[in-house]
């Protein structure tokens, strides 16, 4: 049985003609990255913040780094956060240009009271509103 199959899948090679780069789908290219999500206006101030801090705490952890920065992001009053505000701003407009620019025109306009995991809210028994996180809907059987 094994012989039989190496004299047939030489036969077939034989006469085997690979595909051009074209017929793969290589010719197409490839699909453009999306353009990475907005930075809330916490991370804006921590990374403006963080090399201050590992230069004064040079051992520091990163989970140490991190809770660091946000004892000081939340000693920030409201006046003092509203720089970063601005700066996130900035940056959640780039990133809807480039999400029209992504998927090649239209208008992409950001539900400003959605979250950024999505989902939908729905409520639980006894009425009070939760927020679901995306994928699969729930579907609710009888019986």
């Amino acid at each position: 049985m094994a012989k039989a199959d190496k004299v047939r899948y030489n036969r077939e090679m034989r006469d085997y003609v690979p595909p051009r780069a074209s017929e793969r789908g290589a010719a197409r290219g490839k699909t453009p990255t999306p353009p990475k999500d907005p930075r809330l206006r916490s991370f804006v101030f921590c990374s403006e913040y963080r090399p201050s801090v590992k230069q004064q705490y040079p051992g520091l952890s990163i989970g140490d780094c991190a809770k660091r920065l946000g004892e000081m992001w939340s000693k920030l009053s409201q006046s003092e956060k509203q720089p970063y505000e601005e700066k996130a701003q900035k940056l959640r407009e780039k990133y809807d240009r480039d999400m029209v620019a992504y998927r090649g025109g239209g208008t992409y306009a950001r539900n400003p009271g959605s979250s950024a995991q999505g989902g939908e809210e729905e409520e639980d028994e006894e009425g009070r509103g939760r927020r679901r996180r995306g994928g699969r809907r729930r579907v609710e059987t009888t019986g």
